[in-house]
């Protein structure tokens, strides 16, 4: 059984999968925008610095000119300290300490670092320095948070964290949410099985997060060991049926390990309908027939696909073929829109 907070947050998640929405807190933008044409030799010397030596040859013009209030290329410079192999942690805070413009995407940047250093725990003091100035903290700014309390092993600092997403409106945005649970999976050394990964996908079905659902899918064997059961690639196809993506649907049946049944065939078939995919339809309706011979509510919805393009003919033909096999409704079918 999972702890009762590491429930709690799994829960969260899921329900708000459904409920992600824009900002309504006012941020800079992510990245700064490009500066004007006036100042964009400076700016591009500091997006092309390979090396510290070329930074603080750039940070020098930058004072000298004066054009330390170029933000675009202050925040191309401490991008490079505080991210690059070559870079500099230590000079990336200085940078970002004597930068008088510096914007969120800055701070974000050098927080991102901290969280993982070797002292995490440095990135939630700047977090707090941060709030100590009065930078509103945005969609980027948490996870990194979150990747501090992480590396710190911290519930306790998870917690407190989750009450600032909350206070700054943020608590439905996936990635912030996704933070706090894996701040809490790595805290009780809970590994996801099987079963829990097909709730997440079932969730993202339900809440339409196609991208989300489709990485998760494909991190359940790279990523967790975990191989995917037909119950986990029935979803999957639901997910991309739902999402108009019908013939990766259907290249994903095709590449599966598991033999194909009724219900993965009728998830398609279903995503068919919805979208006017009536070739693979066809290709569905015959892989169905294989398996259940005696299912009448397939013919019935391609005939349906049929009257919809305007194909009278293969809509009489395909009647009367049904006629001639005297087949019978499945129940359950007519949820798909065989019920006639």
């Amino acid at each position: 059984m999972l702890p009762s907070r590491l429930t709690f947050l799994v829960k969260f998640s899921l329900a708000h999968c459904r409920t992600i929405t824009a900002l309504a807190v006012r941020q800079t933008p992510w990245p700064p925008s490009p500066p004007p044409a006036e100042n964009a030799s400076l700016s591009m010397m500091a997006d092309k610095c390979r090396s510290m030596d070329q930074l603080k040859q750039i940070h020098a013009q930058m004072i000298l000119t004066p054009r330390i209030h170029d933000t675009f290329a202050a925040s191309r410079l401490l991008n490079f300290c505080a991210l690059s192999t070559s870079g500099d942690l230590n000079y990336a805070l200085k940078l970002l300490e004597h930068t008088p413009t510096s914007n969120l995407f800055m701070w974000n940047t050098v927080i991102r670092a901290l969280a993982s250093s070797s002292n995490p725990f440095e990135g939630l003091l700047l977090y707090a320095e941060m709030r100590r100035r009065g930078v509103v903290p945005g969609i980027h700014t948490f996870p990194f948070v979150l990747k501090a309390c992480s590396n710190m092993k911290s519930v306790k600092c998870c917690e407190q964290v989750h009450a600032h997403v909350l206070k700054f409106g943020l608590g439905s945005d996936l990635h912030v949410v996704n933070g706090l649970v894996r701040g809490m999976l790595e805290k009780e050394k809970v590994m996801p099985n099987d079963i829990t990964l097909l709730g997440v996908l079932s969730a993202c079905c339900h809440a339409g997060l196609l991208d989300y659902g489709r990485n998760i899918f494909y991190s359940m064997k790279r990523v967790y060991g975990i191989e995917p059961k037909i119950k986990h690639y029935t979803c999957m196809v639901d997910l991309l049926g739902r999402g108009g993506q019908v013939l990766e649907a259907e290249e994903l049946i095709k590449g599966m390990v598991w033999k194909a049944d009724v219900v993965i065939w009728g998830a398609l078939l279903s995503a068919c309908k919805e979208y006017g995919y009536i070739e693979v339809a066809e290709r569905v309706v015959k892989e169905i027939r294989d398996l259940d011979p005696h299912n009448h509510a397939v013919y019935v919805i391609l005939s349906n696909m049929y009257a919809e393009a305007g194909r009278w003919e293969d809509v009489m033909e395909r009647r009367k073929g049904m006629k001639e096999r005297s087949l019978k409704k499945t129940a359950g079918w007519s949820l798909m829109g065989g019920d006639t």
